[in-house]
């Protein structure tokens, strides 16, 4: 039932396709994806679905055969808006490494990998989601080309990678405000919040343009920020910036016990203090992590 469930669904984005066999090697490399072959690439999926002879077909696919992008994530995005969309969603963020042995993968360098928690030879991306009480999906996403990847030295490799001649260094941050705004111009997911964790909360200029546009953030700030408590809400602080971490210890700063979900092996608890600040302007911006 559930190999039946899958061969429809892939026949809603049939007409993103240009012919009949892309249809088809589209649907094995989707079932491939997943399934429990060892190494997800094109070669071993061919092998386990379709059989030697199609190799070079399903490798083709995924480096040469064209296909309508767009229309196929628009459709996506329209799915999962009518499956767990709601005018109180929230559109998160985040980037995504994952560790590679070899230097040939385009974007593929020395950089930190979260999986990892360490720098480390990966590919890295920028990912955008979506929640609700409903439930959550993928709505977005684009490959990190670090800046080393633009100079003269990687400009043969650039080509064997395909990457387009017009493409541009883009920091994440930029990237993933790219992403939403796209999302916020294409109105398919309805949505009051936006949500990320500290490596875009921290940046003022991500926070700004997120409040520009009308929306709501939830974002994860570093603990070494510094802030300005507004008056009364932090006693015997004045007009001195403190870092969070200093706040977060004081004597004066009250917590409070809440459920956050309901876990697989009980209740998710967090002590909490909601308090109002201002954010201590800084002269240099945050730095990409590398």
């Amino acid at each position: 039932r559930i190999a039946e469930e899958l061969v429809e669904f892939h026949r809603l984005f049939g007409d993103c396709f240009r012919r009949k066999e892309q249809r088809l090697l589209g649907q094995s490399y989707l079932g491939g994806l997943l399934s429990d072959v060892p190494r997800k690439n094109g070669e071993a999926i061919a092998l386990a679905f379709l059989g030697p002879r199609a190799v070079r077909c399903q490798q083709n696919f995924l480096s040469r055969y064209l296909w309508d992008e767009e229309r196929m994530l628009e459709r996506h995005q329209g799915l999962l808006a009518e499956a767990v969309g709601e005018e109180d969603g929230m559109h998160t963020v985040d980037s995504t490494e994952i560790p590679k042995k070899g230097k040939e993968s385009v974007g593929v360098a020395r950089q930190y990998c979260g999986n990892l928690g360490k720098r480390e030879n990966c590919q890295s991306g920028v990912f955008v989601g979506y929640t609700s009480r409903k439930g959550y999906g993928l709505v977005d996403r684009r490959l990190y080309v670090p800046k080393i990847w633009f100079e003269e030295q990687y400009a043969e490799r650039r080509r064997k990678c395909g990457i387009p001649s017009e493409l541009q260094f883009q920091t994440k941050i930029e990237i993933a405000l790219e992403l939403l705004e796209k999302q916020m111009q294409r109105g398919l997911l309805a949505g009051r919040w936006i949500g990320s964790d500290s490596f875009f909360g921290s940046d003022a200029a991500f926070r700004d343009t997120i409040a520009r546009w009308g929306k709501l953030y939830l974002a994860e700030i570093r603990s070494n920020i510094q802030v300005l408590p507004l008056a009364g809400e932090q006693q015997g602080s004045g007009e001195k910036a403190l870092a969070v971490s200093e706040i977060a210890r004081s004597e004066w700063t009250p917590w409070q016990q809440v459920v956050l979900a309901e876990g697989s092996k009980g209740p998710l608890v967090a002590e909490v203090s909601i308090q109002r600040v201002r954010v201590r302007e800084t002269l240099h911006p945050i730095q990409e992590r590398s």
